[in-house]
């Protein structure tokens, strides 16, 4: 294992933005800890510290520590902005889906596995976005056909890396799918199916950020509220980091509604606030709703004694 100094190359690669900020930061902070025994108290006390410090192995596992490890995280936040569908990706995805569609539902895996017009990154989109739309019902055998079409991305067309997220993501949409379901035995092997997909090190941000969601999913069914918030938490930063604020704001929102009824109340509030300032409302109507009472039901028990509201 090399040491925690920064080197030029690490500096040069966080002014060019090239990495991430947490990972610089994680990396400062993980010296400091090392060489400072008051530092390293601190830090220990610091709920937020230790989650910056614990997020960069959650995200590219133990490499980060060696000199290979950096790149790693480099390699991956150059993956972080995916590129938008082409209007005409867009219309051939679409043209898929209805194809398959009009099957009957249990030709519909065989189809993907024989046919190359279902085995596209434009259709994997369609579904696993469907999945998270649709009623339980149909959204676990919507994530089971999107982790299908993840499977047969050609390695041809599509980097091992971006093959191996869709994989992921596209297990975590499974595992929200059985949750929504009430089936939680099968949510958590998908969930283990999820990290198994991801695999160790290298991962994308994007599929690391959809399975906190997972995680966050899990956890909430299972009756553990605070564990699920850290959960989001981690996901809103991870959404924060490609600059995607309608994401991080659901994710936000999502763990300021734990918060409250963990009766945490500044934080909740807190996480409301700044959850609706960045949600696109017209895409969510329903969850800017659901925050915009709760946190207005929140905000007379949050008021100072001279009657001060929190800062959002």
């Amino acid at each position: 294992m090399d040491s925690a100094h920064l080197t030029r190359e690490m500096l040069e690669l966080a002014v060019e933005r090239e990495v991430p900020a947490w990972a610089l930061a994680a990396r400062l902070l993980a010296h400091l800890r090392s060489v400072c025994p008051q530092c390293a108290a601190a830090l220990a006390a610091t709920e937020e510290a230790r989650g910056l410090l614990d997020l960069p192995h959650r995200l590219f596992g133990p490499r980060l520590a060696t000199a290979h490890g950096w790149a790693l995280v480099r390699a991956s936040a150059a993956l972080a902005h995916r590129p938008a569908a082409s209007p005409e990706e867009e219309a051939v995805a679409a043209e898929a889906l209805l194809l398959l569609w009009t099957l009957p539902s249990a030709r519909r895996p065989d189809a993907i596995r024989r046919e190359r017009r279902f085995q596209t990154l434009g259709l994997w989109r369609l579904l696993t976005r469907r999945s998270l739309a649709s009623p339980p019902e149909q959204a676990e055998e919507t994530a089971r056909l999107a982790v299908l079409v993840a499977l047969r991305l050609s390695p041809e067309a599509y980097p091992e890396l971006l093959r191996r997220a869709c994989c992921a993501e596209a297990a975590a949409a499974l595992t929200r799918a059985r949750v929504r379901a009430g089936a939680l035995p099968r949510a958590r092997t998908a969930l283990r199916l999820a990290e198994r997909l991801l695999g160790e090190g290298l991962a994308e941000p994007y599929a690391q950020a959809e399975m906190r969601l997972a995680e966050a999913a899990v956890a909430e069914a299972e009756r553990r509220p605070q564990e699920a918030a850290c959960r989001l938490r981690e996901a809103a930063r991870i959404f924060a980091e490609v600059k995607d604020a309608h994401r991080e704001g659901a994710a936000r929102i999502q763990q300021g509604l734990l918060l409250e009824q963990c009766g945490a109340t500044r934080e909740a509030a807190r996480a409301l606030a700044r959850g609706l300032s960045l949600l696109d409302r017209e895409r969510d109507p329903e969850l800017a709703d659901a925050a915009s009472v709760s946190l207005w039901a929140l905000l007379p028990k949050t008021e100072g004694p001279q009657g001060a509201k929190p800062d959002a």
